[in-house]
C-alpha cells in the first residue's frame, strides 16, 4: 500500500473539525505554567490512562486499522496495540527513577561544591504521527511526552481516516483534555 493510493481517498473521509490552533496552543502552555503536569501522580495517572486506552479498545483499533491498512486483528494488537499499551505500563513504573536527579562528581577546582544533572520538560510539543502504524508512532512519542511532564498537541496522519478519528474520540475521554489536545 502506497500514500498515494490511500492519500485518493482520505480527504473526503476525512471531515476534520475547523479549530483555532493558537487558542489551543495557549491553552496547553497556560495549563504547563501551572506546574500541574510536573507532578509525579499527574504523569503516571495520564501514562495508565493511556494504557487503559488501549487495552480496553483493542477490538475498535482493530477495525480502524484494518479499515486503513487492511491490518488483520492479530497484527494490529502486535504492532500498534501492545506494544503502545507496553510502553505506557513500563514509563508508569520507571518515571520516578526518571524524574530523580543524578548527582555527578565534579572536577577537583570545583570541590567542595556539589553538581547534579535535574530533568525538566519542555513546556508543550507537537506528536506528528505517521500514516503506518497510526497508534504506535502516534501516542508511542506522547509516552514519552508524559513521562517527561509536557503538554502536547496529537496530530494523527490524515492518510489512515478511521485511526485518526477513532484516536480524536478516544484520547479527550481517558486523557487530560487541558494537557493534551
Amino acid at each position: 500500500m502506497t500514500t498515494e493510493s490511500v492519500a485518493s481517498v482520505a480527504p473526503e473521509a476525512v471531515n476534520a473539525p475547523t479549530t483555532d490552533i493558537p487558542a489551543t496552543v495557549r491553552r496547553l502552555r497556560e495549563t504547563f505554567k501551572t506546574g500541574r503536569t510536573r507532578s509525579l501522580d499527574w504523569r503516571k495517572q495520564q501514562l495508565l490512562a493511556l494504557e487503559k486506552m488501549m487495552v480496553d479498545n483493542e477490538p475498535g483499533i482493530a477495525v480502524a486499522l484494518e479499515q486503513d491498512l487492511d491490518r488483520k486483528p492479530f497484527e494490529a494488537w502486535l504492532a500498534d496495540i501492545a506494544s503502545t499499551a507496553g510502553e505506557a505500563k513500563d514509563a508508569a513504573k520507571n518515571v520516578r527513577k526518571w524524574m530523580r536527579r543524578k548527582y555527578r562528581l565534579l572536577e577537583l577546582s570545583q570541590l567542595p561544591g556539589r553538581g547534579w544533572v535535574e530533568y525538566e520538560p519542555y513546556g508543550t510539543v507537537l506528536i506528528i504521527g505517521a500514516w503506518n502504524f497510526p497508534f504506535a508512532l502516534t501516542l508511542g512519542p506522547a509516552v514519552g511526552a508524559i513521562a517527561a511532564g509536557n503538554t502536547m498537541v496529537l496530530k494523527p496522519s490524515e492518510v489512515a481516516p478511521a485511526s485518526s478519528a477513532l484516536m480524536a474520540e478516544l484520547v479527550p475521554k481517558y486523557l487530560d483534555s487541558d494537557a493534551i489536545a
